[in-house]
Formats: C-alpha cells, sequence, structure tokens
C-alpha cells in the first residue's frame, strides 16, 4: 500500500518589514515628481505607501498612495513652485513600517 502525503508551506512574515531605503527623486516637473527607493528588506514586502506633503504650509498633513507594488511611483497632482516632503514606507502581512528618511523637492515653474 502507498500513500501520498501532501503539504504546503506558506512563508509568513513575523515582524515588521524595515524602512525603504535610498529614497530617490528625479524627473521633476512642475506637477510631477518620480520617486524610486530600495526595499530595504529581505523578507517579502506585500506593497508600499507614498507619504507627501508641502514642507512649509502650516499645519499640513502627509497625503497617502496605498497599494503600490514597485520601488518606484511617479506622483502626480503637485503644485508648481512648491518645496514638497516625500518620504516611503513598507507593508507586509504584519504591518507598516517607519517610514524612510524624508527627501525634499521643488517643483518647477508652470510654463
Amino acid at each position: 500500500m502507498s500513500s501520498v502525503v501532501l503539504f504546503s508551506l506558506s512563508v509568513c512574515a513575523s515582524a515588521l518589514p524595515k524602512p525603504p531605503t535610498s529614497l530617490v527623486l528625479s524627473e521633476v516637473s512642475a506637477t510631477s515628481v518620480k520617486l524610486t527607493w530600495n526595499s530595504g528588506n529581505i523578507d517579502p514586502v506585500l506593497s508600499y505607501v507614498v507619504q507627501y506633503k508641502p514642507k512649509f504650509a502650516p499645519d499640513s498633513k502627509y497625503e497617502e498612495i496605498f497599494d503600490i507594488t514597485d520601488t518606484e511611483y511617479t506622483v502626480r497632482g503637485l503644485n508648481a513652485h512648491t518645496v514638497y516632503e516625500f518620504r516611503v514606507s513598507a507593508m507586509n502581512g504584519v504591518g507598516r513600517s517607519m517610514a524612510s528618511s524624508p527627501v525634499d523637492v521643488t517643483t518647477g515653474e508652470l510654463g
């Protein structure tokens, strides 16, 4: 008599992910900016959250863009000639990492 044993192996994260590293801003225009970063994690990351806000606006809160699955993203709909602060967090099955170190950029002029 022979028997077949079936099993499945699932990999689950047991800790929060580490913050993304090496955040770089490029392709800056009057209304958009491209972000690229390194995951900073050996274990799988489900998605990333990009956070941004006008740097010098009083009481400004971070806008958040969720469900980013790549390590680059272009933020659109920004205001021209404005200093923005950007940062990125990683998400896994346990939760959300601390944010990356923030990076500032000034959007260009319209025209």
